[in-house]
């Protein structure tokens, strides 16, 4: 994926980002909309679409400490640093979701909240948007046992250049004709998103 960066003065400021993050919940953010339970936070985790890795730095102040970050990103690419902050909790990578730099099957679950498969749009067409997403997904299977996604897009927005849904849709099918276990659930917050659930069956 090509990376965009912002110009110096363009950026937000950190210290706000951090402080917004708190003011909304993130942590219970991720808890709803990825459906974690205590069990699941002390399992091993990889965060992809992390951003500056908050909820890792949540998590850990609450004793979940193996949950990993990984983003396109490093923050000082997209943040003006100005306070001091540590980063998905000490355990962020700076990486492509498409060629993780982890074992196969080295977590247990990975997850992604409202960023797999919704950011995946720096594509021609759909056909290349499909294919993206279906790569990303097989990608993070590899590295996971289950794949857990929250806020995935379950009605375009009006004047899309194409249908998000329906080509996910098409991924979701493609995977569970490869033996894939897929469960779907409406967000009950925001219907016009959904919650999803890819595990391995082999």
């Amino acid at each position: 994926m090509e990376k965009f960066k912002p110009a110096e003065n363009e950026k937000e400021s950190l210290k706000e980002h951090i402080k917004e993050n708190e003011e909304f919940r993130l942590f219970d953010q991720y808890v709803n909309g990825l459906g974690l339970t205590d069990e699941d936070l002390h399992k091993k985790i990889l965060d992809v679409g992390s951003d500056t890795g908050d909820f890792a730095n949540e998590a850990k102040k609450r004793g979940f400490t193996e949950i990993y970050s990984v983003d396109l990103y490093h923050p000082d690419e997209t943040y003006r640093l100005d306070t001091q902050a540590e980063f998905g909790a000490g355990k962020q990578v700076v990486a492509d979701a498409g060629r993780l730099p982890f074992r196969n099957d080295e977590f247990d679950i990975v997850i992604s909240l409202y960023a797999i498969p919704n950011v995946l749009l720096d594509t021609p067409n759909k056909t290349a948007y499909k294919n993206t997403v279906r790569n990303t997904l097989l990608e993070m299977l590899r590295v996971g046992k289950e794949v857990r996604l929250g806020g995935v897009v379950a009605q375009e927005v009006q004047g899309a250049r194409f249908s998000r849904p329906e080509q996910v849709d098409k991924v979701f099918a493609d995977l569970r004709g490869r033996g894939f276990e897929i469960s779907e659930v409406p967000d009950p917050v925001n219907l016009e998103t959904r919650r999803v659930s890819i595990r391995k069956t082999i």
